[in-house]
């Protein structure tokens, strides 16, 4: 089955965040509070790379996608940086 993912910007106090998975741009300017659409992902490990509109590299690391059909993923404040974390979906096996 294909493999879809999501992402949400729940980082308050951050600009607007550009996604990119492997280099590729996956999500423009995503604003504070904004989900972006399903859309299809390469099953296995990705680099996410979340990048101000300044182009400050503010995340970059390994995320595994493999398991729901269906994936959303958080971008989080942690306090000091931005983090990823899953969110599970309803009916994941």
């Amino acid at each position: 089955p294909e493999i879809r993912g999501r992402f949400v910007n729940a980082a308050n106090g951050y600009e607007m965040l550009s996604v990119y998975l492997n280099s590729n741009l996956f999500a423009n300017r995503l604003a504070f509070k904004e989900t972006t659409d399903y859309m299809p992902v390469r099953k296995g490990e990705s680099i996410v790379s979340l990048v101000g509109q300044d182009g400050y590299l503010y995340y970059q690391g390994p995320w595994r996608f493999n398991g729901c059909r269906n994936l959303t993923i958080l971008i989080i404040n942690t306090g000091s940086n931005l983090e990823l974390l899953e969110l599970p979906e309803v009916n994941c096996k």
